[in-house]
């Protein structure tokens, strides 16, 4: 098992000016962290996007994993979604390919030491109003850990016509 990390790269001015604006090609490392010790990380995939740089980026922990093979359904694994800070003024949330989902089958052989690299767009993107204004921190809200849905247990039980002590709700 895998952890992963991802790494904004600026690829625009070597000064970064507060409050203004930057725009243009970007890129997202995303690096395969082994929980190994005697392991070392390595790059797997580079996600090109044209927000200028990130930020800030936080990955959604409680997203489901979409484990389809493409094979069967054409669709990729996600390894998650991720949302960025953008240094043009935007925040936006992009749903992160798997890189192994991503990999041929002939260089499925050395996916280890494989890096992919692929053109992105957000499935969601808000740009801040005003030319002075750019995003520089972002937060997720998580439900409770032992929680299902954006509600929580309650609210599960409440569409499953229960409630806590079993009995039916009154209608």
């Amino acid at each position: 098992a895998c952890s992963y990390l991802a790494v904004s790269v600026s690829l625009g001015p070597k000064v970064h000016v507060v409050r203004k604006r930057y725009d243009g090609l970007g890129c997202i490392q995303i690096w395969r962290a082994p929980r190994a010790a005697d392991e070392v990380a390595s790059l797997c995939m580079c996600l090109v996007h044209e927000s200028g740089s990130a930020l800030d980026l936080k990955w959604c922990r409680h997203v489901k994993d979409e484990r389809e093979t493409k094979k069967s359904s054409g669709a990729y694994l996600r390894l998650g979604l991720l949302a960025a800070a953008m240094t043009d003024g935007s925040v936006q949330v992009f749903s992160v390919p798997h890189p192994d989902s991503l990999l041929s089958t002939s260089e499925e052989e050395e996916e280890e030491d494989s890096c992919v690299i692929v053109r992105v767009a957000p499935v969601m993107s808000l740009k801040m109003p005003g030319p002075d204004t750019v995003p520089c921190c972002l937060a997720w809200s998580h439900p409770h850990p032992d929680a299902d849905s954006p509600g929580g247990k309650e609210e599960e039980q409440q569409r499953e016509g229960q409630r806590e002590d079993g009995k039916q709700p009154e209608n």
